[in-house]
């Protein structure tokens, strides 16, 4: 199954300490996921593609408001473990993240470049094999972080998630053993406010009480730039 939607997108990088506070002020308005299970949160795994220029990095860098990218997603602690293929796009300041679930010969397929025909023509399948053929693209890294989400009490389409312990990877696979590495700086968590509409006014009101600046944060950027750092360099595979 593919999905496809349109939103609006705000993070803002907070002090752990900070954390506790805002959500209660959130949960208001807001209730915790579902999904997220007894604990209130699960942890995500994200394999990025990216060509031997790097161009998703740099149109990130360079401020490109029409731009998109590339994942592979999981949730390592899922009982029955999925994986996603996901397109981030970026319309000026709208997000979409068309998406769908892979068996495991089209993910195997993804990690070595090999086309597959999916059973019916799905958005984000035939949009990676098309910018696959004009941009050679390589799994590089995975982005792993312990998420705790929530939404909106009444509008249905407000999306809030707390995101901590950030690391990343150099890896080909989303199964990568390669050691992890910190992208955020110690004590701070990311927040992101997702809506579809109209920011609630509450969420403003929040912004200005507790001096929040909205961040062009990137998980992908950062992580590459963290491994960049510690002498991690990428060659593209033939």
């Amino acid at each position: 199954m593919t999905q496809n939607k349109q939103r609006f997108e705000i993070k803002f990088l907070i002090p752990a300490a900070l954390e506790s506070i805002v959500l209660h002020e959130l949960l208001v308005f807001t209730r915790p996921d579902p999904q997220a299970g007894a604990n209130g949160a699960y942890r995500v795994r994200s394999l990025y593609f990216d060509n031997a220029n790097l161009d998703a990095w740099r149109e990130k860098c360079a401020g490109l408001l029409n731009r998109s990218k590339f994942r592979i997603r999981c949730y390592p602690e899922a009982s029955t473990p999925v994986r996603f293929l996901e397109q981030k796009k970026r319309f000026s300041n709208r997000i979409s993240k068309p998406k769908v679930a892979l068996t495991e010969e089209q993910y195997r397929c993804l990690l070595r470049g090999h086309f597959v025909s999916f059973p019916e023509q799905v958005e984000v399948w035939d949009a990676f094999w098309s910018h696959n053929a004009r941009s050679r693209m390589n799994p590089l890294l995975n982005i792993e972080y312990l998420r705790r989400p929530l939404v909106g009490k009444v509008d249905r389409g407000l999306r809030v998630t707390f995101d901590r312990q950030i690391t990343v990877q150099k890896a080909q696979a989303l199964e990568s053993s390669s050691a992890c590495h910190p992208v955020l700086r110690p004590g701070h968590s990311l927040l992101e406010i997702k809506f579809n509409h109209t920011c609630p006014s509450w969420v403003n009101r929040l912004v200005q009480k507790y001096s929040l600046t909205d961040q062009a944060f990137s998980k992908y950027c950062l992580g590459l730039e963290t491994l960049g750092r510690r002498g991690v360099y990428f060659v593209a595979t033939p």
